[in-house]
């Protein structure tokens, strides 16, 4: 006799960028194994698969496709998901840095975060418009997870090839006092970027610097030295180290 079939609890999620809603079902006992052995794994592109494969798995709509997603996005429905998975509760850890006595502190303390009410933060986020000379305007896009690794490795490496590719991934439009531009290659959009003037270039870095994230401040007091502070904790990875 073959064992019975299991089922799953659903729930709703919104796209924070879109609005629009999706049904999830919680991961499994073999997906949470496979996340734990990815954990402290340094392949970033292995990490950023495996995201994309889970949301894909558990999710039950039709017309999802995470890899369309912006990466806070991603970010935003994992954390839910985990939440609906494994619990709300993350038990998160602060080093105090507070000078006693001519030397930092050093205490390790641990406080919990309810992932439930941790939302992303569009306060100061960036513009998607962006004049680059009279009357020529470029529309950007949010940048999904792939080309947010662009972002990542100019950060650590200041290789302008990836900063480039990752500007040419987000451009959505490019539009004129007679046209909206929507179709090209992204070979024809590298040629356009590195043809602009430098000034124009480096607005670009502002609409990167500013990306709405998840983000969530803490009221932290050290258990030993007694010194208070704010916490912000930022992005995926703040959340679960």
């Amino acid at each position: 006799m073959s064992l019975p079939k299991l089922s799953h609890p659903t729930f709703e999620l919104k796209i924070p960028s879109s609005g629009n809603k999706f049904l999830f079902r919680p991961y499994t006992v073999k997906e949470q194994k496979i996340l734990l052995t990815l954990k402290d794994s340094g392949d970033e592109k292995e990490v950023t698969d495996l995201l994309l494969q889970l949301l894909a798995s558990t999710c039950l709509s039709e017309g999802f496709n995470p890899k369309k997603l912006a990466y806070f996005d991603v970010e935003y429905l994992f954390m839910k998901l985990r939440a609906k998975s494994v619990g709300e509760i993350v038990d998160l850890s602060y080093k105090c840095n507070n000078p006693v006595e001519g030397s930092p502190c050093g205490t390790i303390n641990s406080f919990p975060i309810n992932l439930d009410g941790v939302e992303v933060n569009w306060e100061g986020s960036s513009k998607r418009e962006f004049p680059i000379q009279d009357g020529l305007t470029v529309k950007m896009s949010y940048p999904n997870l792939q080309t947010m690794g662009l972002v990542e490795s100019y950060n650590q490496s200041k290789n302008l090839e990836d900063l480039i590719g990752a500007i040419a991934d987000c451009v959505e439009n490019i539009k004129d006092e007679e046209s909206i531009y929507t179709e090209f290659t992204k070979e024809e959009m590298i040629g356009f970027i590195t043809g602009l003037n430098i000034s124009s270039f480096e607005s670009f870095l502002e609409f990167f610097v500013d990306l709405p994230k998840i983000k969530e401040k803490v009221n932290f007091k050290c258990k030993k030295c007694g010194y208070t502070d704010v916490i912000t904790i930022s992005g995926l990875l703040d959340f679960f180290v």
